[in-house]
């Protein structure tokens, strides 16, 4: 299988398209390596207001829980098709430079 590549020279951030309940997106995210979800965008960005699919507690730097929505979607970035975010892919921080993302 070939490796699949997306290439970014905005560091550290990545292109990507996401659609949650049928309104897409396109936005740059910022790759955090110390995250362990998916994707928080901004309040409302997606939903329009319709309340979430469920709710996740969620433990912040401060050692705080808070629960924080949760909506089912998609990602997708460049040709890769859907599915995970980083722990399916190899990300690379090129000295600051570019992030290359490999499936």
């Amino acid at each position: 299988m070939a490796i699949r590549k997306i290439t970014s020279h905005n560091f550290p951030f990545i292109p990507i398209i996401i659609s949650v309940r049928g309104r897409v997106e396109k936005l740059e995210a910022l790759i955090d390596t110390g995250f362990e979800g998916d994707v928080v965008v901004p309040k409302g960005l997606l939903t329009n207001g319709d309340p979430p699919d469920t709710l996740l507690p969620w433990q912040l730097a401060d050692g705080k829980v808070v629960l924080a929505p949760v909506y089912a979607g998609k990602i997708k970035m460049g040709t890769i098709a859907s599915f995970g975010v980083t722990d399916r892919f190899k990300v690379i921080f090129d000295h600051g430079r570019k992030v290359i993302v490999e499936l």
